[in-house]
Parts: C-alpha cells; structure tokens; sequence
C-alpha cells in the first residue's frame, strides 16, 4: 500500500484552487496541464497522480464549483413542488428556486468570491458532452423541475417557448457571471444584489406574453412599464 505523503492533501487543494482561478478567467479550453503545474509549483505528474489525467482534474474543479450551487437549488425546487402540489407556483419563487441559490453557492465555498461566480458561468456554458455526465444529468434533472413548475405558473405560454426563454435566460446568467468585475460580482453582498436584480429580469422576460397570468406584488412589470 503506497504510503501517503505528508502534504498530499495540501498539494492536491491547492491544484484544485489554482485550476479553479486560471478556469475562470481563461475558460476551459485555453488552460493547460502545465499551466496550473506551473502557477501550482509543482510537476506535471502529480496531475496523473492526484486526478488520473487532465479530464479528472478539470471534472473535480467543475463538480466542486456546483456542488453547493446544486444542492441548494435541487431542495427548494423538491420544496416548491411539495408545497403546490395540483397548483401554480408563485413565478419569482421558481426562478429564485432555480437560480438564486448562486449567492449561498459563493459564500460556502472556500474559493475566492469573484473567482467561483465566472467558474459556474463557464460550468453553465459548456455543451453536455463536455462536462462531467453526474453534472449534465443533475442539471437536466434541475432543468426538467424548472419547465415543469414553469409550465403552470405560465399556462398560456407553450413548454417549447418556456424551454427556450430558460435557455435565453441561462446564456444571459452565464455572460453575467463570467464577467465579474463588469457586473459588479466582487463579493457575496454584491452577487446577492446582483441575483436579486437577475431575477426580476428573468421574471420579466419570461412574464412576456403570459397576459392572462396576474402580476405579483413588486413584480417587475408592475414597476416598470415594458
């Protein structure tokens, strides 16, 4: 049995975080193998050895930037669902549920605020054979609960004009999040401000056409006049 070294796990926390920052600045095809060994200070074996390959470490990075992201958004939409069973959800709920979770995503992770932002715009960006299949599958998952809740609160759209406003507003989120110091998203006050602010546009966008939906309180189409 291979004896462990005193700072393995050290060495293997600070590949990750190096490899986070480098991601989410360059995105994932301009960041090579030696570009975080380099910024690391350590040898191109130890990706093989800590990760399998390039593929494991860049797997490992994107799963540790949505973990906390999906967790959270998976359990308010389970909420939602118990909560309005046979009924519509309130729509600012369901999109809060599904994207809002992004401001507790950045405050319990250990990596750097304006740093784990523009890592999941980038997560969010790529195609689904790109990213890990338990990533893919978990946001299909989240996606599918999203449309179906979606598709109550805004009968008169069809699921395919709801599919693509989600689509719309997830590339929206995506530009958002990768330009950080664009958006103001320097820390976790000013990525709840900007959330807040994301969702009311979100709501705005996908209220569009739904005449006969009510307007909620404060809704933004009530503020506003579009």
């Amino acid at each position: 049995m291979r004896k462990a070294q005193p700072n393995e796990s050290e060495t293997k926390k600070r590949m990750l975080e190096v490899a986070a920052a480098l991601l989410a600045e360059h995105g994932f095809d301009l960041v090579s193998v030696r570009d975080i060994t380099h910024a690391a200070k350590v040898n191109v074996a130890a990706v093989n050895y800590h990760f399998g390959s390039r593929d494991g470490l860049m797997a490992r990075v994107m799963e540790e930037a949505v973990r906390h992201f999906n967790e959270e958004r998976l359990a308010r939409l389970e909420g939602l669902e118990k909560r309005f069973v046979g009924k519509s959800a309130p729509l600012e709920e369901v999109l809060e549920a599904w994207l809002k979770p992004l401001v507790s995503a950045v405050q319990r992770s250990g990596w750097k605020d304006a740093q784990l932002a523009p890592l999941i715009g980038r997560v969010l960006t790529l195609p689904a054979d790109k990213m890990p299949a338990k990533i893919s599958l978990t946001h299909e998952g989240i996606d599918e609960r999203v449309r179906r809740l979606l598709g109550k609160t805004l009968s008169p759209l069809s699921v395919g004009e709801i599919s693509w406003r989600m689509h719309g507003l997830l590339g929206a989120l995506a530009h958002t999040l990768v330009s950080p110091t664009v958006s103001g998203l320097l820390d976790p006050a000013s990525v709840e401000v900007v959330m807040g602010r994301f969702v009311k546009f979100a709501a705005a966008a996908m209220r569009e056409g739904a005449d006969s939906m009510p307007l909620a309180k404060n809704s933004p189409q009530a503020i506003f006049d579009f």
